[in-house]
């Protein structure tokens, strides 16, 4: 718990925090209105045939395209701050026994994270509540379906904010692990999502299952509420993402117990 405190006291106490959230706020207001634009668009379009209940699901999950970036950028900024500031010495001469810092820096990115998560859901579900009905004509805050990706939405969260802290781990310095993040989660979920779509329509729906081993292929079917034909389900996109979390953090702690802090 002191190994805790004094992680969760080194990211509030850097400039970190409130930077990204000066960046983070903006982007994610514009992922809520354009959300909020769109599906409302759709159900004036196509009143009859669509779920109005997966719009509101799709709502409140709004703004999570930038905000799991940024908590995936703070695990990675956990570590490699360590390196860049040559703390590490001193954090691990304190603490010799190393797992235990990785198990504290990973309790303190996903505290963040989890904190990231439930101030923007708490957005959206403010605006959701007074907005949607008149949207879309419901605002599904009693369906379980709503609730279940919101819950999976903070998992997603969690595990790419765990995610970064394993890169930050493999790639020690600062330009380069942010680079390697930023290019994994924009370029990688750019090009692995055009592919499973291209070879989707060529080859079957059944490719997306080889696609599933990407981290933005699995998000992206774990938030899915709707479970579609030849489409992997909610339940396979969470083995794989959490399985992605517990795999990163476990030679997060191989690495860093065999290397020389120096």
């Amino acid at each position: 718990m002191n190994l805790l405190r004094s992680e969760l006291f080194k990211i509030k106490s850097t400039n970190l925090w409130w930077i990204l959230l000066l960046c983070g706020l903006p982007l994610y207001a514009v992922g809520v209105l354009s959300t909020y634009f769109v599906d409302k668009s759709v159900v004036t379009d196509s009143p009859g045939g669509v779920d109005r209940v997966d719009l509101a699901a799709d709502f409140y999950t709004s703004g999570q395209y930038f905000g799991l970036f940024f908590v995936m950028l703070i695990g990675t900024l956990t570590i490699t701050n360590e390196y860049r500031h040559q703390t590490a010495t001193t954090t691990f001469l304190v603490s010799p026994r190393r797992s235990e810092v990785v198990v504290a820096k990973i309790g303190a990115t996903a505290l963040f994270a989890l904190l990231w998560w439930l101030v923007t859901t708490v957005g959206n579900l403010v605006v959701g509540a007074i907005l949607l009905p008149h949207a879309i004509g419901t605002h599904g805050l009693d369906t379980g379906k709503v609730w279940t990706s919101i819950g999976l939405n903070g998992v997603a969260y969690v595990v790419w904010a765990i995610f970064g802290l394993g890169i930050g781990v493999l790639v020690r310095n600062q330009i380069g692990a942010t680079l390697t993040s930023a290019g994994i989660y924009f370029v990688g979920g750019f090009a692995t999502k055009l592919g499973a779509g291209l070879l989707g329509v060529m080859v079957g729906d059944w490719v997306t299952y080889v696609f599933m081993v990407f981290p933005a292929v699995a998000t992206t079917a774990m938030m899915n509420p709707v479970q579609q034909e030849h489409f992997p389900s909610q339940w396979l996109g969470i083995v794989i993402m959490v399985a992605y979390g517990l795999v990163t953090a476990a030679v997060g702690t191989f690495i860093l117990n065999k290397r020389d802090v120096s």
